[in-house]
């Protein structure tokens, strides 16, 4: 009877059980951020939208070593994973279909992790949508959310190996995903969890990291170079995540790994990272208490707030990037 009441899906070593309901849940909403990434596609040009939109076009057409290179001369970046998406997509459909297709299959994953962590998704559906740091990744921070999207699809293998992969594939979309895996192997090493795997996945995010010594260190300078802000935002994140989570270690690692670097190149980007990893921890590790709902609540309440402002900003024809 249980077979006939869920639909399983079984994917190498990722498992997930979802209801009817559910699912037909998962493909409505889906199915509207489509609609809405199609009707907000013509605002992907601020900022970053703008450099990712040129470098889109310019290699479109060329040969692999040819595009990677103008990739890295229009956008500043020299992530390979990022660079693949973009040459890969740019052979079939322009730059607003892809990055629509990307929010669907972002959106879908949250939701996947949401059920999987047993979340109500009938519930966090309008919060997620609505969340202020999820629109942010919807219209501007294309690289970003790539890497977040592998992040999040490192959440739903079972396999250690495959998720280690995953991570590291993160890190080659963007390079400010080391942090997550910093915190990883920082948990890994207080927990006295030293496996070979996490020696080897150690090793290789060395090795990353003098590959591309020569883009961070640019990035940094770059960084460096705009007027300091301090980082409350980010200050503010680390005060809730120690009330919320049960692990304070891994709330203390998380903030000693984000605080020095926020100092360097600032916590715009940061503090979406910051977040997703504090909502991850929560969901797999935290006791869910009356006061921590409570806190979870509000903070939902004021990022969808902040969401549909920014989205308000988007139509009004409004920079929100570069304020």
């Amino acid at each position: 009877m249980n077979k006939l009441l869920f639909i399983r899906f079984r994917l190498n070593h990722y498992r997930c059980d979802l209801s009817p309901l559910y699912f037909v849940l998962a493909c409505v909403l889906t199915l509207i951020v489509y609609v809405a990434g199609e009707s907000f596609a013509s605002f992907f040009t601020y900022s970053d939208g703008q450099l990712y939109a040129t470098a889109y076009e310019l290699i479109e057409g060329q040969y692999p070593a040819d595009a990677y290179l103008s990739f890295t001369l229009a956008t500043g970046s020299a992530e390979p994973i990022s660079f693949l998406f973009f040459y890969i997509f740019s052979q079939f459909v322009n730059i607003f279909v892809a990055n629509t297709l990307l929010n669907v299959a972002l959106i879908l994953a949250i939701f996947v992790l949401l059920r999987k962590k047993s979340a109500n998704l009938w519930c966090w559906a309008p919060f997620v949508l609505t969340n202020f740091y999820i629109l942010l990744l919807g219209f501007g921070v294309l690289r970003l959310k790539i890497a977040v999207l592998l992040l999040v699809l490192s959440w739903l293998v079972e396999d250690h190996r495959m998720r280690w992969a995953l991570i590291l594939a993160a890190v080659l979309a963007h390079f400010q995903m080391i942090l997550p895996l910093a915190v990883f192997l920082a948990d890994a090493l207080v927990a006295r969890r030293h496996t070979v795997a996490l020696k080897c996945v150690a090793v290789l995010a060395i090795a990353l990291i003098f590959a591309q010594y020569d883009a961070i260190r640019e990035k940094v300078i770059y960084y460096a170079g705009e007027d300091f802000t301090p980082p409350y935002k980010l200050i503010v994140l680390s005060l809730i995540s120690l009330i919320i989570l049960d692990r304070y270690k891994m709330a203390l690692i998380m903030f000693g790994v984000f605080l020095p670097a926020s100092l360097m190149v600032g916590d715009g980007r940061l503090n979406i990272i910051y977040f997703i990893l504090i909502v991850h921890e929560y969901l797999c590790f935290s006791r869910r208490y009356m006061y921590k709902s409570i806190v979870i609540v509000l903070c939902a309440i004021y990022l969808s707030a902040k969401g549909i402002d920014f989205s308000q900003s988007l139509l009004g024809g409004f920079n929100f990037f570069e304020e």
